[in-house]
């Protein structure tokens, strides 16, 4: 049967740094990839994209609620189109992993039960910051814990961050990792998850499963502000509008075109960083993912540091 993993963390947590990592230590030409982004602009599938692998995009929204029945569709053609040995999900960053694996659990297909891997940023678990009961439900519902980014916390503090997950979350195993780089085999061959969370509302779409309005454990509204240009932007003028950027944006990422080139911008909990951008289209693209985003009001500050072109 088919073994479906799926990757589930906070925005901006490193899902994509931990993806790329199994993929270029070679998965095996029989794994399918799904990529779940809450935002339209699919820009997480342009970090993966590579010659001979299988990707599917599911975009605009979440695999736990209102992109179940997509993911059950794809589910379907991949198995049909692909007869693969397994399936990875990178699940966005506000999803329900639980809700995924109940809703999987009732479509009726060979499937393996679904193994699922949470990645935790330890800047944020560390602070004990934005942990509401979503960002601990990805926890809770992980046979494997990765926490990720320990390179940019103290070196003294990670024993402190394994310790108080491993109290509050037993019987995970728990690994560090910098930019999502595990050993791969530890990933591929884990454990089988435990039964309950595959039983719970089987079939039934019990909580936040297909068919049900889903609101993140009643918390805030999640929502998103995008920006597409394809004139270069002022440098300076775009380094002022982050260091002034809301803080109810709690992820920022995608290209950046300035006058001297492309960069690719990530924006975690207020924190930026730039690295190369992947190959595709130019110009820029930009995603804000957060809570009462003043769409509006972002876009606006952005095409104020537009360079037009010359004629």
């Amino acid at each position: 049967m088919t073994q479906i993993d799926l990757l589930s963390g906070f925005l901006g947590a490193g899902k994509t740094s931990l993806l790329r990592h199994l993929l270029e230590a070679g998965p095996g030409t029989g794994t399918v990839v799904f990529v779940n982004e809450f935002g339209k602009l699919g820009l997480d599938g342009r970090l993966i994209a590579r010659e001979g692998l299988a990707l599917y995009e599911l975009n605009s929204g979440c695999i736990c609620c209102s992109l179940a029945d997509e993911l059950e569709d794809t589910l379907r053609r991949a198995l049909k189109e692909r007869r693969p040995e397994r399936i990875l999900i990178e699940a966005s960053g506000v999803a329900e992993p639980a809700g995924i694996v109940r809703s999987i659990a009732g479509m009726g297909l060979a499937l393996a039960p679904v193994r699922t891997a949470a990645v935790v940023d330890a800047r944020m678990w560390l602070r004990q910051r934005s942990l509401g009961e979503l960002f601990l439900s990805q926890i809770e519902a992980a046979d494997l814990v990765v926490l990720n980014k320990t390179d940019l916390v103290p070196a003294r503090k990670i024993p402190e961050a394994l310790s108080l997950l491993e109290t509050r979350f037993p019987g995970r195993r728990i690994v560090p990792a910098v930019r999502g780089a595990v050993d791969p085999a530890l990933f591929w061959t884990r454990e089988a998850p435990r039964a309950g969370l595959q039983e719970q509302g089987h079939g039934q779409g019990h909580g936040h499963g297909k068919g049900h309005d889903h609101h993140h454990h009643d918390g805030p509204a999640f929502a998103e502000a995008v920006f597409a240009s394809p004139f270069p932007l002022s440098r300076e003028g775009f380094e002022a509008f982050l260091r002034r950027l809301p803080k109810d944006v709690l992820r920022a990422k995608g290209q950046v075109l300035f006058p001297e080139g492309p960069a690719w911008l990530d924006v975690v909990d207020g924190e930026p960083s730039w690295s190369e951008p992947p190959a595709g289209p130019a110009g820029t693209s930009l995603v804000f993912i957060g809570t009462g985003l003043d769409a509006k009001a972002l876009t606006a500050s952005l095409q104020r540091l537009v360079i037009p072109t010359k004629a």
